[in-house]
């Protein structure tokens, strides 16, 4: 964080010139409209959580590192930082296209590696918070979803033999 972050003494323009800090102390606004509470008050948060389950009828692991995983009440969320620039009129727009295009691998496997680390939550699905524009793009699951990824990822690795 920078110092100019750091020192600032007026939330609302600390959360202006740092948008790191608004995702973590103001309600995280979704474009789709939902609203989440800060993270900051979320009951349950873990930072930086590593991951490694085998691959599906396969040697090998799915291994890497989630930026957070947060808890409301009965549901789970896996939060990514991305740090893009987007461009365009359109910033929303942007982010929807780039988190559905550049990130589809990574929410399956971060969504897959969240699942089997849930316990009794339902997982709700990605967050990715493009600090830089203070967007958070949210990518919902359901089982249904995973059962298709859990399938996806079986394939994938019969296919390259690993």
């Amino acid at each position: 964080m920078s110092a100019r972050c750091a020192s600032s003494t007026s939330q609302s323009a600390a959360t202006r010139r740092c948008p790191r800090r608004a995702t973590l102390t103001e309600p995280l606004q979704l474009v789709d409209g939902d609203a989440l509470p800060p993270i900051a008050t979320a009951p349950h948060i873990a930072r930086e959580v590593e991951f490694a389950f085998p691959l599906p009828g396969a040697r090998g692991l799915a291994r890497g590192f989630i930026d957070a995983l947060i808890a409301w009440d009965d549901a789970l969320w896996v939060l990514d930082y991305k740090s893009d620039v987007l461009g365009g009129d359109d910033l929303v727009a942007a982010a929807k296209a780039r988190a559905a295009e550049r990130y589809a691998v990574q929410t399956r496997l971060y969504a897959l590696a969240a699942d089997r680390m849930r316990g009794q939550r339902r997982l709700a699905g990605m967050l990715f918070a493009f600090v830089r524009h203070g967007i958070v793009v949210p990518v919902r699951t359901s089982d249904e979803m995973l059962a298709g990824w859990s399938a996806w990822l079986a394939q994938l690795a019969q296919e390259v033999r690993v």
